[in-house]
């Protein structure tokens, strides 16, 4: 008969890596990094997925299977921070990574986050085209397991800052990534959470899709 009783799964839940936010490079916490999402936890051997990094909408809380054994708990979704107007500047969060065993099968992996958005700033007499203007959200990374390890997957990253100043018609994104697959040792697969919306400002006269809304300044 097995008896459970180490300190790294009863109590004290061994934990991913917060994602990148705007306070820097994060710590093992299942809480969020301001914009960086929280890191999967681990506790009763149920393995948990990064949260979604945050910017003009939070991020989402990472896969969280409590059906099985005792569960733990999804790393917590990036917050908000900036202004539709865009008076400060700000690139996407980071997702949180995907918890995995210290002792897990070599070559197992926990999900790495995706990468926040970063920042377009375009000043022009005019733009037209075909082509997508972009500052998308990563996606957070599968984990990936042998030998029976079940790793959490990686939160998405927020989507960045897009600022156009001209006239003319083009599509432009700034949406979060998704989050990558984990699986709950043997419960089935969970995600990590979904990285939030950026933000997009377009000063002129223009006409074209942005997701997330455009916010329209002078003309």
């Amino acid at each position: 008969r097995r008896v459970l009783f180490r300190s790294e799964t009863i109590g004290v839940p061994e934990l991913g890596w917060q994602g990148r936010s705007e306070l820097g490079a994060g710590a093992q916490s299942d809480l969020a990094n301001g914009t960086g999402g929280g890191g999967g936890s681990e506790s009763c051997n149920v393995h948990t997925d990064g949260g979604g990094g945050g910017h003009a909408t939070e991020g989402t809380q990472g896969g969280d299977d409590r059906s099985y054994y005792c569960g733990g708990t999804g790393g917590l979704g990036g917050g908000t921070i900036g202004e539709e107007s865009l008076v400060g500047l700000f690139f996407g969060g980071g997702g949180g990574s995907g918890y995995l065993d210290n002792d897990a099968t070599a070559g197992s992996v926990g999900g790495a986050g995706g990468g926040g958005g970063g920042l377009v700033r375009i000043v022009a007499l005019g733009f037209d085209g075909a082509g997508v203007i972009a500052a998308d959200g990563g996606t957070g990374a599968d984990g990936y397991w042998i030998g029976g390890a079940s790793p959490g997957g990686g939160g998405g990253g927020a989507g960045g800052t897009v600022w156009l100043t001209g006239d003319g018609s083009t599509t432009i994104s700034a949406v979060g990534g998704v989050g990558g697959i984990g699986s709950e040792a043997g419960s089935g697969p969970t995600n990590g959470g979904t990285g939030g919306d950026g933000r997009i400002r377009v000063d002129g006269a223009w006409t074209g899709a942005a997701t997330p809304a455009a916010y329209a300044g002078c003309e």
